[in-house]
């Protein structure tokens, strides 16, 4: 059996940090830009990065959303991968075992997609005169869209992109980023996002609570890569390659 010298040894040991234990497993419910089951979404690559550089390895468990923050709370699962910042406040602290890793993961943007690019947005007042369609459960859609003209409510992203394809409705509300994801599966040209967003929200990576010691330095590794460029570097590879390439379509 080859051994290694020692001089190798403690070089790898310098180059990359030992992995301590078990690999965090993380609950993920995207399946696309954000997160892929290849694990090459903007998500995937940030938190991969992060718990590598505090010498963590990480499992992405691809689960329904209510399920993923269940099992975070008690502690079947090590960690949910982004909600927004004031989830103990919406949810009346219904899970308080999980705690957020005080370093934004990313924006969300919620805006309106529409065919007719000259409709002009300025605040969920504007949509009155409009017929739109939103995502059931959605709450802050749901309740800035009740005086609309007429609202369609359908339940999943692609039933929603479909009443733009059939002219059904004048505009459709969602998330920026998912929504360009799922312009490109659909293959759907002569779509616009409707700037400005009509509301933003910030997103953060939430671990259980027995991780608490590991929280601070992990936030500091996210910190780190916003200044070095990796975070940049990651983003622009995903989301703004998605984004230019869809924005193309609508010129």
């Amino acid at each position: 059996m080859k051994t290694i010298p020692l001089f190798l040894a403690v070089l790898v040991l310098m180059i990359r940090p030992a992995f301590a234990g078990e690999p965090l497993r993380i609950g993920d419910f995207y399946t696309m830009v954000l997160s892929t089951p290849q694990e090459t979404g903007f998500l995937d690559l940030v938190i991969k990065e992060a718990l590598a550089r505090v010498g963590k390895e990480v499992v992405f468990v691809q689960l329904p959303p209510a399920r993923s923050i269940i099992l975070a709370n008690d502690g079947a699962l090590d960690g949910d991968i982004s909600r927004v910042s004031d989830i103990h406040e919406i949810t009346g602290n219904r899970f308080p075992n999980i705690v957020k890793v005080p370093e934004k993961l990313f924006d969300a943007y919620y805006v309106a997609f529409s065919k007719d690019v000259d409709i002009e947005i300025e605040g969920w007042e504007s949509l009155k005169p409009y017929t739109v369609g939103i995502v059931t459960g959605f709450k802050i859609m749901e309740e800035n869209t009740k005086e609309v003209k007429n609202l369609t409510k359908v339940e999943n992203p692609r039933l929603l992109f479909t009443l733009l394809k059939k002219n059904r409705a004048d505009m459709i509300i969602y998330d920026r980023y998912i929504g360009y994801g799922i312009l490109k599966l659909m293959g759907m040209k002569g779509v616009k996002a409707l700037d400005p967003p009509l509301a933003t929200r910030e997103f953060f990576l939430y671990l259980n609570k027995k991780h608490l010691k590991l929280i601070p330095k992990i936030a500091e590794a996210m910190a780190e890569m916003k200044k070095d460029g990796t975070y940049q570097d990651m983003f622009n590879k995903t989301i703004g390659l998605l984004v230019r390439e869809v924005d193309g379509w609508s010129k």
